[in-house]
């Protein structure tokens, strides 16, 4: 493994002197590379490296040579600070807070500084500084070359290296197998829970923002799991170029947590899977093995994953064949293929549950249902599919208040419930079901069937269409002659038909509305002097709001 800075300071044949290195806890981080540098920048520093310096561009500390002062100035001003100065020690302390200070906050694990060359000892204002910033420092003597140091360090980092190129390849074989699993998901998921020794979750982003947990190795990961997937995805849909985003990394709470998103390779720019969430403690673990497992598993699972979805696409449209034969009185087929369908089967007696709203939520209803079915998430036995654009369920009578309890809190499902005797009399009951589903929806809104408006009778999709197609040679004619005869039409349907009444309302003489009458009738043709032409222009007005 990597050299850790406490380990690299015990070398004893480099002598390095540790002069502070309390408070940080970085005397115990592996190093990630060695950097020296006589440039006061720490813009060229990376998070994990240690920084070793001689000063050459360093003045000395108490010193008011002209010499001197013109190396302070221009350190104060690659610092941003003011070359100006009435106070030089000051200026000089201030020069060292801001370099320290810069090189903490780039994640610099300890800085190095070489005796002999120009200083004679360790300025006093760094010590201060790296007090101040809790940054780890130390002497280098004028017998260590800075070569040696970095050497020491490079061979750790090569000896990882070799270590980890054989532990990853280990691991990497384990997840591949993982696959194979009936359950791939959540056996990828667990595998690399167990090689990386901390916590993993697949969170699938396409029906929420937050996410739903499809699979996690430890239960009270899943606030965390769902928190870092919506930074994932709040950061790709920031983006103009979301499928480049594919990994995020981060600390927080004394945790590692690496990001990855599972994309069909095939298809950047469609939403991905899902995103798979890794975290483990602080330096429990190598942090580009956690990263490359990690990593691994979202390519593994992004490969994978287009095969799964066409399986679980096949399985559904056979699913919604059965269910058909359950409505269609062929109980005794669909039962044939119950077992290959479904995981469990319930027995009579029944209760058939018919689940509906808009697409997005029924799809996201029926994958709940698919990954309760394969986690044995969701107690009791169940069967489902869809049928005549509705969602579907059949479970058994002692599960009927679980489930109507689950339903009750989605504010945009429709839900119905009708029991079932056995399953050869389960197509009587869809029907009944749909009726219920209905009734439940009145009552919910405080109403009784006598509240209902008459365009509550009628399929809105069928009828909005008849709204814009009737009254599309209306719509054809110039702006105020439309708006007139519109005005004009919707008046005459308020007054029920009364051409005095609808007169005064507009304030015109009862020939006019005579006369825009038969203009409408001309242009729609319909005969509004009879009754079945006056109930089509009735529920038309009603949807042509949303036909327009």
């Amino acid at each position: 493994m990597a050299i850790t800075v406490e380990e690299l300071l015990s070398d004893p044949t480099l002598n390095l002197k540790l002069i502070h290195g309390v408070g940080r806890g970085a005397l115990n981080h592996r190093i990630v590379w060695c950097h020296p540098t006589e440039v006061l920048d720490a813009a060229w520093s990376e998070p994990g490296e240690i920084l070793i310096t001689c000063g050459m561009n360093i003045p000395f500390e108490h010193d008011d040579s002209p010499e001197e002062r013109l190396l302070l100035k221009k350190a104060l001003k690659a610092f941003g600070l003011s070359p100006r100065h009435n106070d030089a020690d000051k200026s000089y302390q201030d020069m060292w807070d801001c370099y320290i200070s810069q090189l903490s906050q780039a994640g610099v694990l300890a800085f190095g500084f070489g005796l002999g060359i120009k200083h004679p000892s360790t300025p006093k204002a760094l010590i201060e500084a790296a007090k101040k910033n809790d940054m780890v420092l130390f002497e280098i003597p004028l017998n260590t070359v800075f070569a040696s140091v970095s050497k020491a360090v490079s061979q750790s980092l090569t000896d990882e290296n070799d270590n980890l190129t054989r532990r990853t390849y280990t691991a990497q074989r384990n997840v591949i197998h993982a696959l194979s699993s009936p359950m791939p998901i959540g056996s990828v998921i667990s595998t690399v829970s167990s090689l990386i020794n901390g916590c993993v979750a697949f969170v699938d982003t396409s029906s929420s923002a937050e996410g739903e947990i499809i699979a996690i190795s430890h239960k009270d990961f899943e606030s965390s799991a769902q928190e870092w997937a919506s930074k994932m995805i709040r950061k790709r849909e920031s983006s103009t170029e979301p499928w480049r985003i594919k990994t995020i990394f981060g600390m927080e709470n004394g945790r590692d947590y690496c990001v990855c998103v599972v994309q069909n390779p095939q298809s950047l720019k469609q939403p991905p899977f899902g995103v798979i969430v890794a975290s483990i403690p602080l330096l429990e673990e190598s942090d580009m093995f956690f990263r490359s497992i990690t990593m691994s598993a979202s390519d593994v699972l992004a490969v994978t994953l287009p095969r799964i979805t066409v399986n679980d696409g096949h399985m559904r449209q056979l699913r919604a064949i059965a269910m058909a034969g359950l409505a269609q009185g062929q109980s005794h087929l669909a039962l044939l293929m119950a077992h290959e369908l479904w995981a469990t089967i319930p027995s009579p007696p029944l209760v058939l549950i018919c689940l509906d709203g808009e697409r997005p939520l029924l799809d996201h209803h029926y994958a709940m249902l698919s990954s309760a079915e394969k986690t044995a998430k969701v107690k009791g036995n169940f069967v489902f599919g869809e049928y005549g654009g509705r969602l579907w369920m059949v479970v058994a009578e002692g599960d009927r208040e679980t489930f109507a309890q689950a339903f009750e809190s989605e504010k945009n499902l429709k839900y119905g419930m009708e029991s079932v005797s056995s399953w050869e009399s389960l197509d009587e009951s869809f029907p009944e079901a749909i009726q219920d589903m209905n009734m439940r929806k009145i009552r919910q809104d405080g109403r009784s069937v006598v509240d209902m408006s008459p365009h509550e009778l009628v399929l809105p999709q069928l009828a909005s269409a008849y709204a814009f197609e009737l009254f599309r040679p209306l719509q054809e004619l110039p702006a105020d002659e439309s708006e007139l005869l519109m005005k004009t039409i919707r008046e005459v349907v308020s007054c029920s038909f009364n051409v005095g009444m609808s007169a005064r309302r507009l304030d015109v003489h009862r020939h006019t509305i005579e006369n825009r009458i038969a203009k409408v009738e001309q242009l729609i043709g319909l005969d509004l002097s009879l009754e079945s032409d006056r109930v089509k222009i009735y529920i038309a007005l009603a949807f042509i709001r949303n036909a327009m």
